[in-house]
Protein backbone atom coordinates (compact mmCIF):
# COMPACT_ATOMS: atom_id res chain seq x y z
CA UNK A 1 0.00 0.00 0.00
CA UNK A 2 1.35 3.38 -0.98
CA UNK A 3 1.43 5.90 1.89
CA UNK A 4 1.42 9.59 1.05
CA UNK A 5 4.27 11.73 2.31
CA UNK A 6 2.82 13.28 5.45
CA UNK A 7 5.65 15.76 5.85
CA UNK A 8 4.58 17.61 2.74
CA UNK A 9 1.25 18.48 4.40
CA UNK A 10 2.82 19.62 7.64
CA UNK A 11 2.89 23.36 7.90
CA UNK A 12 6.18 24.69 9.20
CA UNK A 13 5.76 26.87 12.28
CA UNK A 14 6.43 30.57 12.07
CA UNK A 15 10.05 31.11 13.17
CA UNK A 16 8.93 34.03 15.33
CA UNK A 17 6.99 31.60 17.53
CA UNK A 18 10.29 30.50 19.11
CA UNK A 19 10.66 34.01 20.52
CA UNK A 20 7.72 33.48 22.89
CA UNK A 21 10.12 32.22 25.54
CA UNK A 22 12.66 34.99 24.99
CA UNK A 23 11.60 37.13 28.00
CA UNK A 24 12.35 34.22 30.35
CA UNK A 25 15.72 33.65 28.73
CA UNK A 26 16.60 37.35 29.04
CA UNK A 27 15.51 37.31 32.70
CA UNK A 28 17.75 34.27 33.29
CA UNK A 29 20.67 36.20 31.80
CA UNK A 30 19.97 39.27 33.95
CA UNK A 31 19.67 37.19 37.13
CA UNK A 32 22.93 35.39 36.30
CA UNK A 33 24.75 38.71 35.74
CA UNK A 34 23.43 40.14 39.03
CA UNK A 35 24.53 37.00 40.88
CA UNK A 36 27.99 37.04 39.28
CA UNK A 37 28.52 40.72 40.07
CA UNK A 38 27.21 40.28 43.64
CA UNK A 39 28.97 36.95 44.28
CA UNK A 40 31.89 38.33 46.35
CA UNK A 41 29.44 40.08 48.69
CA UNK A 42 26.95 37.21 49.13
CA UNK A 43 27.02 35.44 52.49
CA UNK A 44 27.20 31.66 52.56
CA UNK A 45 24.57 30.57 53.48
CA UNK A 46 22.33 33.34 52.20
CA UNK A 47 18.71 34.11 53.04
CA UNK A 48 16.24 32.62 50.55
CA UNK A 49 12.86 32.82 52.32
CA UNK A 50 11.35 35.46 54.58
CA UNK A 51 8.33 35.67 56.89
CA UNK A 52 5.66 38.37 56.76
CA UNK A 53 7.85 40.72 58.81
CA UNK A 54 10.77 40.35 56.39
CA UNK A 55 12.84 38.16 58.71
CA UNK A 56 14.80 35.19 57.43
CA UNK A 57 13.24 31.76 57.97
CA UNK A 58 15.23 29.71 55.43
CA UNK A 59 18.75 29.95 54.08
CA UNK A 60 20.72 28.20 51.35
CA UNK A 61 24.02 28.45 49.51
CA UNK A 62 24.33 31.06 46.76
CA UNK A 63 25.18 28.35 44.23
CA UNK A 64 21.96 26.47 45.03
CA UNK A 65 19.83 29.58 44.65
CA UNK A 66 21.55 30.52 41.39
CA UNK A 67 21.02 27.00 40.03
CA UNK A 68 17.34 26.94 41.03
CA UNK A 69 16.65 30.40 39.60
CA UNK A 70 18.39 29.65 36.31
CA UNK A 71 16.73 26.26 35.89
CA UNK A 72 13.32 27.78 36.65
CA UNK A 73 13.63 30.65 34.18
CA UNK A 74 15.29 28.60 31.43
CA UNK A 75 12.76 25.78 31.85
CA UNK A 76 9.85 28.19 31.63
CA UNK A 77 11.34 29.89 28.58
CA UNK A 78 11.91 26.63 26.75
CA UNK A 79 8.48 25.31 27.74
CA UNK A 80 6.72 28.43 26.50
CA UNK A 81 8.71 28.35 23.25
CA UNK A 82 7.81 24.70 22.70
CA UNK A 83 4.13 25.42 23.36
CA UNK A 84 4.26 28.31 20.91
CA UNK A 85 5.77 26.17 18.16
CA UNK A 86 3.23 23.39 18.77
CA UNK A 87 0.38 25.88 18.64
CA UNK A 88 -1.18 24.53 21.83
CA UNK A 89 -2.19 28.00 23.05
CA UNK A 90 -2.75 31.36 21.44
CA UNK A 91 0.54 33.12 20.77
CA UNK A 92 -0.56 36.26 22.61
CA UNK A 93 -1.27 34.18 25.70
CA UNK A 94 2.16 32.59 25.54
CA UNK A 95 3.91 35.93 25.12
CA UNK A 96 1.97 37.29 28.10
CA UNK A 97 2.81 34.19 30.17
CA UNK A 98 6.49 34.44 29.32
CA UNK A 99 6.63 38.16 30.06
CA UNK A 100 4.77 37.72 33.36
CA UNK A 101 7.02 34.89 34.53
CA UNK A 102 10.17 36.69 33.44
CA UNK A 103 9.28 39.95 35.16
CA UNK A 104 7.94 38.52 38.41
CA UNK A 105 10.54 35.80 38.95
CA UNK A 106 13.36 37.90 37.52
CA UNK A 107 12.52 40.76 39.88
CA UNK A 108 12.24 38.53 42.95
CA UNK A 109 15.42 36.52 42.23
CA UNK A 110 17.35 39.73 41.53
CA UNK A 111 16.09 41.42 44.69
CA UNK A 112 16.97 38.31 46.68
CA UNK A 113 20.56 38.54 45.50
CA UNK A 114 20.72 42.28 46.17
CA UNK A 115 19.30 42.15 49.71
CA UNK A 116 21.78 39.40 50.55
CA UNK A 117 24.69 41.34 49.06
CA UNK A 118 24.08 44.08 51.62
CA UNK A 119 24.20 41.64 54.56
CA UNK A 120 27.26 40.05 56.11
CA UNK A 121 25.26 37.00 57.29
CA UNK A 122 21.98 35.44 56.24
CA UNK A 123 20.28 36.52 59.48
CA UNK A 124 21.00 40.17 58.74
CA UNK A 125 19.25 40.14 55.36
CA UNK A 126 15.80 41.75 55.22
CA UNK A 127 13.34 41.62 52.36
CA UNK A 128 10.21 43.64 53.15
CA UNK A 129 6.86 42.30 52.07
CA UNK A 130 6.29 45.28 49.76
CA UNK A 131 8.44 43.52 47.15
CA UNK A 132 5.54 41.14 46.43
CA UNK A 133 3.03 43.85 45.38
CA UNK A 134 5.79 45.48 43.33
CA UNK A 135 6.37 42.15 41.55
CA UNK A 136 2.60 41.77 41.03
CA UNK A 137 2.34 45.28 39.57
CA UNK A 138 5.27 44.67 37.24
CA UNK A 139 3.66 41.38 36.21
CA UNK A 140 0.39 43.12 35.36
CA UNK A 141 2.28 45.73 33.33
CA UNK A 142 4.18 42.97 31.49
CA UNK A 143 0.95 41.14 30.63
CA UNK A 144 -0.65 44.36 29.40
CA UNK A 145 2.45 45.23 27.38
CA UNK A 146 2.59 41.77 25.79
CA UNK A 147 -1.05 42.00 24.73
CA UNK A 148 -0.60 45.51 23.33
CA UNK A 149 2.59 44.66 21.43
CA UNK A 150 1.46 41.35 19.93
CA UNK A 151 -1.02 41.01 17.14
CA UNK A 152 -3.97 38.69 16.99
CA UNK A 153 -3.33 35.46 15.14
CA UNK A 154 -6.56 35.25 13.17
CA UNK A 155 -8.06 37.75 10.75
CA UNK A 156 -11.58 37.11 12.09
CA UNK A 157 -10.59 38.91 15.31
CA UNK A 158 -10.49 35.89 17.60
CA UNK A 159 -7.47 34.97 19.63
CA UNK A 160 -7.58 31.19 19.66
CA UNK A 161 -5.14 28.49 18.59
CA UNK A 162 -5.64 26.64 15.37
CA UNK A 163 -6.94 23.08 15.47
CA UNK A 164 -4.12 20.59 15.43
CA UNK A 165 -6.05 17.94 13.55
CA UNK A 166 -4.79 15.22 15.85
CA UNK A 167 -8.12 13.90 17.06
CA UNK A 168 -7.52 10.46 15.57
CA UNK A 169 -9.68 10.83 12.49
CA UNK A 170 -8.34 10.67 8.99
CA UNK A 171 -9.12 13.22 6.37
CA UNK A 172 -12.46 12.62 4.79
CA UNK A 173 -13.76 10.37 7.60
CA UNK A 174 -16.84 11.38 9.53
Amino acid sequence: MDHPDRTSRTQQPDPLRWYAGLPCLVAALVVAVVFIVSWPNLPDPMAVHFDEAGNVNRSSSPAELLLISEMTLLGLGLGVSRSAVRGSLALRTLYATSAAAAVSLGYLFTMLALVNADASTADEARMPLWHLPVAAGLTAAAIFGAHVLTRREHPDGTDRPTASGSMGRRRGSR
